[in-house]
């Protein structure tokens, strides 16, 4: 596999020397309504850009899917694991009311502040 991609880096490097070698014929590039007058050669540099372009593109995609797996696999993983070791108890409330708390104290305990601290 490393062999053909530096066969296949090896002709595009001679493709793209003869490309430079012979692009002295005029050209005119159209871009949006904007003509731009160039050479073959300046043609051949766009296109470079383009792919150059279309190669970052791509890798950005790859890494973004690759980071999306990972952590999809992950949050498998810690489910299973999470679901192996325990149940997970069901949440009634969250907040707790004064009706809940048990009433141990009368209300004239509860209204009575002493400001030295208990002993």
């Amino acid at each position: 596999m490393i062999a053909f991609g530096l066969f296949l880096l090896l002709a595009i490097g001679i493709t793209a020397g003869f490309a430079l070698a012979s692009g002295d014929d005029p050209a005119t590039l159209n871009l949006l309504g904007f003509d731009i007058e160039t050479n073959d050669r300046g043609i051949f540099a766009a296109g470079v850009v383009c792919a150059i372009g279309v190669f970052i593109s791509y890798r950005i995609i790859v890494i973004g899917w690759r980071r999306m797996l990972r952590r999809r696999r992950e949050l498998r993983e810690l489910r299973e694991s999470v679901s192996q070791t325990e149940e997970i108890p069901e949440v009634r409330s969250h907040r707790r009311s004064r009706a809940d708390e048990p009433d141990d104290e009368s209300d004239e305990e509860r209204d009575h502040f002493e400001s030295a601290p208990h002993d």
